[in-house]
């Protein structure tokens, strides 16, 4: 028999810009729906069941957005990308939990999540004219999507 059922939603819109006083850079606007929900069923035999799902956003860091070179480590060179998307995460879960009259619990939970957009650092090294590698430089992108998975 179910006791309880409980739902909970929301999707709030946010848009979001970033200014940069520096000539012949420009970085993107955007906005985004960003919904998230929970269905739960509670059974009187102590079971629960969840399904989840979430939408996270990732923005990027002034850091990561900056396009000046950073020199300060002479063996390190490190620029922003204004480019940058934020990165968005889409997470489900499945779970299930079970609470047992000795006082124990059994849980589950699968979960999927898929990163659009993914913020990456990227490293490149950089090498001298007799191919001695002298300089790592770092930049930032996004990559198309990451996939994980659990139990």
């Amino acid at each position: 028999m179910l006791l309880l059922f409980a739902t909970i939603a929301g999707a709030p819109y946010e848009y979001t810009t970033v200014r940069i006083d520096y000539q012949n850079t420009n970085i993107p606007s955007y906005s985004l729906l960003v919904p998230s929900f929970i269905l739960s069923h509670k059974f009187d035999s102590g079971e629960t069941k969840k399904l989840a799902y979430t939408r996270r956003v990732e923005r990027p860091e002034y850091a990561e957005l900056n396009p000046f070179l950073n020199f300060n480590d002479s063996h390190n060179i490190t620029t922003g990308n204004p480019a940058l998307k934020p990165e968005i995460g889409d997470k489900l879960e499945l779970c299930y939990n079970k609470n047992f009259e000795n006082g124990a619990n059994l849980s589950f939970t699968l979960t999927k999540r898929i990163n659009s957009q993914d913020l990456k650092q990227n490293h490149y090294f950089l090498t001298n004219l007799y191919g001695k590698r002298e300089r790592l430089y770092e930049c930032f992108s996004n990559q198309k999507r990451e996939h994980r998975q659990g139990i």
